[in-house]
């Protein structure tokens, strides 16, 4: 369970502090499928960053199980992003050297796994619908086909934790809904909690945990706006 006390994230521009989270609480359970929603600028990506321990809060503490993310040594947080988190971002971060399955096996490089985890990265592609892309790089691939790159990536590592960033922002509504029934079932098969930014609302069923942010704060449950598909 990943647990988000009253934090806060202020940032200083010149002399200027600018509040983007303005004690925001909340709790995801493990295996949730969970929205963050809101309008441009009010601070769901910052958010979401921060429960990727991407960042620290300026007040406040995120629990990952109750170990306090702020606290943990930088190597330890280094580690739950190399292998308990699948992060998906709208601008993809491929390396356009590489082809498509190389881009998959980009996080194990390091640890010298990729040549053990090859034939999964190309069942993952497949699976994406890009068994034919496989050898591609990103300039010979759109938009959507590079997002589901970027999906599978996220995917190889097996992570207990999925965080998506306006994952189908570059797609048409059939590639969206591809994407999401992928994450779905990766979801019930694994019980991974994925959390997503997104301004879409289709998506969203009536079970999924939906958080609406405005302003850096989340809005009461009986207030919000969003609405399940």
């Amino acid at each position: 369970m990943i647990q988000v006390d009253n934090v806060v994230k202020t940032y200083l521009l010149g002399r200027a502090a600018t509040s983007v989270l303005r004690g925001v609480t909340c709790t995801f359970p493990t295996g949730s499928f969970a929205f963050i929603v809101g309008p441009s600028g009010s601070g769901k990506s910052t958010l979401l960053h921060l429960l990727g321990a991407l960042d620290v809060p300026t007040s406040g503490e995120i629990f990952w199980d109750g170990r306090p993310l702020s606290r943990m040594p930088a190597i330890e947080r280094d580690r739950m992003r190399r292998e308990e988190i699948g992060f998906i971002f709208q601008s993809f971060n491929l390396l356009k050297n590489l082809t498509a399955v190389d881009n998959v096996l980009v996080p194990f490089l390091p640890t010298r796994g990729g040549r053990n985890r090859r034939d999964e990265a190309i069942s993952l592609l497949k699976r994406v619908g890009l068994g034919d892309r496989l050898h591609h790089r990103p300039g010979q691939l759109s938009g959507g086909e590079q997002q589901r790159v970027a999906i599978a990536r996220a995917l190889l590592k097996e992570p207990q934790l999925i965080l998506a960033d306006e994952p189908t922002g570059e797609l048409d509504s059939q590639n969206g809904a591809q994407i999401f029934e992928l994450l779905r079932e990766l979801q019930e098969e694994r019980g991974a909690t994925v959390i997503t930014v997104t301004h879409d609302h289709r998506y969203i069923r009536a079970n999924d945990l939906v958080l609406e942010i405005l302003d850096g704060q989340l809005l009461p449950r009986e207030t919000s706006s969003a609405q399940p598909a």
